[in-house]
């Protein structure tokens, strides 16, 4: 019933504009003609690259920070991970930061939740060493345009995601993050990414990279202006 509530009211529009190749595809199947797609951007005058990674070395005090960032209503999706996230607690020293989730939901010793602030919300992310987006497959999370990823590449930080929807076109496997479709997966790619500080500074080159070319204000700002003078005018 959504679904079909969605594509009536787009019918009526002159102009359709999305945020992923998802939604481009469901705008077509719904024979809307006229649709453009725009990715999610961030501002280029907030966020920027962290200055360093750390080492994974015990002995010198420092934790690998493994970050997320979201709402109580959607950290319900880290839930299937949480076994992966302690067998990496056990074998590495790891710490889980949690922004936007309510403490009251992970209460595990390695897991810390911070309330999201937006004045402090790039400084925290500068935080992470690594930047997750586990997500499920219904029609939801196919629609979501991958904010969190590219919120963590500006920042330079490597990441794994889940490959859903967007999260296929943001990351590149083996380049800028991973693709994970299993816990096996997640547990293997965070792990290469905790012991190899040298890939987690090669992939957060190659993610800020990619995102100062293609995910910013910058970039995709002119292209809704113009849009926006061709549909009116």
């Amino acid at each position: 019933f959504f679904q079909r509530k969605i594509a009536k009211i787009m019918s009526h529009a002159s102009h359709v504009i999305v945020g992923n190749e998802y939604l481009y595809k469901y705008t077509a199947k719904h024979n809307i003609k006229n649709v453009t797609k725009i990715p999610t951007v961030i501002d280029e005058r907030k966020y920027y690259k962290k200055t360093k990674t750390k080492s994974k070395d015990k002995s010198n005090g420092n934790s690998i920070t493994i970050g997320w960032i979201g709402t109580p209503a959607t950290s319900f999706f880290l839930d299937p991970l949480l076994p992966v996230f302690k067998n990496l607690y056990v074998k590495h020293n790891i710490k889980l930061v949690l922004i936007g989730a309510r403490g009251v939901d992970f209460n595990c010793q390695f897991i810390e939740c911070i309330e999201w602030n937006e004045r402090t919300e790039v400084e925290m992310i500068q935080t992470f060493d690594i930047g997750i987006m586990p997500l499920g497959s219904d029609f939801f999370e196919k629609g979501k345009c991958g904010y969190k990823l590219i919120q963590y590449m500006s920042c330079g930080v490597p990441v794994v995601a889940s490959p859903i929807g967007e999260n296929n076109f943001i990351v590149d496997h083996d380049k800028n993050g991973f693709l994970a479709n299993s816990n096996y997966d997640w547990e293997k790619y965070l792990e290469k990414l905790i012991t190899k500080e040298d890939l987690r500074k090669d992939f957060g080159e190659n993610g800020f990279r990619k995102v100062q070319e293609k995910y910013t204000i910058n970039i995709q700002g002119p292209k809704l202006v113009n849009l926006f003078k061709k549909i009116h005018g």
